[in-house]
């Protein structure tokens, strides 16, 4: 009920998450940072840089935006879902970026990208017990 009058004081003038909300959450998922950097926006939905980060998880993360925010200049990604751009990006800098992260890093990323793509991509035989369980 609460959501509903927040929704209805704001007009329903609400917006949806973009590249950078989802870059932010799988990084910060599947990749948790000890003291991470603090992300900064210029404003604009896309342009953000981070600062005090010198861990491998935020070096990930701004790789990640640095191809979320080329990915702006290729239609081609325009009509993708914006968390599938973000989903490539991650994947994108942890293979640039693998060889600066430590073996259990690396690992806990696989797993969790694992758990994540099963849970979001069902195999064949999956679906129909996904389909009732929502």
């Amino acid at each position: 009920e609460m959501e509903g009058v927040m929704l209805a004081a704001l007009g329903w003038r609400v917006s949806g998450a973009d590249k950078v909300d989802f870059v932010e959450a799988l990084v910060g998922l599947l990749l948790p940072s000890g003291d991470g950097g603090e992300i900064v926006r210029d404003g604009s939905s896309d342009d953000v840089m981070m600062v005090d980060g010198d861990d491998p998880a935020s070096s990930v993360a701004d790789l990640s935006h640095l191809q979320i925010q080329l990915s702006d200049f290729d239609a081609t990604f325009s009509s993708q879902r914006p968390s599938l751009v973000a989903l490539a990006a991650v994947m994108n800098a942890f293979e640039l970026k693998r060889d600066a992260l430590s073996d259990l890093q690396a690992r806990g990323f696989l797993e969790g990208l694992r758990t994540v793509t099963d849970a979001l991509c069902p195999a064949p035989g999956d679906r129909g017990e996904v389909a009732s369980a929502v």
